[in-house]
């Protein structure tokens, strides 16, 4: 069986997925060709499989579809839930929020973790560890509320009565105890800068306590933290429901005061390996290998 691995955009999650994606395939041995691409193959190549990285990338990135017909048997798509009726010439659609009701052609995910790099890595010599993601917004509706959440952690990290350090996503990398949160100038797209996974998991190592900012579908910041022995803590709508028992949380309303010293007190060396557990059980390669290669095997069985 021959399989190419593709994208057509330049996305962070969606590198990441084809990055993921072409690992699992790679490592698991059982294929006869693995081929990974950034666009479409070449006329006269043909493959059994042709999976599109990305969500909705068939329908979104303005991809030709006739050529990209002509060159797979069977083409595998993406999207967040398994109720997107953005079709359009995939034979399956990969999702990864779980639902109870699939229906036969979207098969379900775990969360495409590379967890060779995440491990607990605090440092003793240093203080409380609180990393903030950047600024995100998916609709021009959630732009306000976004901002509001933001300039919330920011006013709450300045009432903690402790020294504490904080890492920021800022578009110009991870930066160390920022005063003020960063916006874009307009709209709701904030260009940050990609930071190779080995070189931002450093910082993931180092986290005690992680504030999401903006409503994630495909985010898997909590999760990755998670496996580093981080606890996350966030407003219930930042992340889907369904994954809600993926990672350790505390969770907080816009009207509440985050305190400081319970959540100082809570993280124990045994939480942070409990934090960990929890995500290991959920998320884990290997758990995604698996279940990547079964549905694969079972298309032409």
């Amino acid at each position: 069986m021959k399989i190419c691995v593709t994208r057509f955009n330049q996305d962070a999650w969606t590198i990441h997925i084809h990055k993921v994606i072409t690992d699992a395939l790679k490592k698991s041995g059982i294929f006869e060709k693995i081929e990974s691409l950034n666009g479409y193959p070449e006329k006269n190549n043909f493959y059994d499989i042709l999976i599109v990285c990305g969500i909705r990338s068939l329908f979104k990135d303005r991809v030709d579809l006739i050529r990209l017909k002509k060159n797979a048997g069977y083409i595998c798509d993406m999207s967040d839930f398994d109720q997107d009726k953005r079709s359009t010439i995939e034979d399956l659609t990969f999702y990864f929020v779980p639902s109870k009701n699939p229906t036969n052609k979207f098969k379900f995910l775990p969360k495409p973790i590379e967890d060779n790099f995440l491990f607990p890595q605090h440092e003793k010599n240093k203080p409380m560890s609180v990393f903030v993601d950047h600024f995100g917004a998916t609709n021009n509706g959630e732009i306000q509320v976004s901002r509001d959440a933001l300039q919330k952690v920011f006013d709450e990290i300045k009432l903690c009565p402790f020294p504490i350090r904080v890492f920021y996503q800022h578009s110009t990398g991870i930066i160390e105890n920022p005063i003020e949160p960063e916006y874009p100038l307009s709209g709701r797209k904030l260009d940050i800068k990609f930071l190779p996974f080995e070189e931002i998991s450093k910082y993931y190592r180092k986290t005690h306590i992680f504030f999401p900012t903006h409503l994630e579908t495909q985010g898997m910041l909590a999760q990755e933290i998670g496996l580093c022995g981080g606890l996350t803590v966030m407003q219930s709508w930042m992340y889907p429901q369904q994954s809600h028992d993926q990672f350790s949380k505390v969770v907080y309303s816009f009207n509440e005061k985050i305190n400081w010293e319970a959540l100082k007190n809570f993280m124990t060396q045994e939480q942070i390996e409990k934090n960990r557990k929890i995500v290991l059980k959920n998320c884990n390669f290997l758990k995604f290998q698996i279940s990547l290669i079964s549905h694969l095997k079972k298309i032409f069985n």
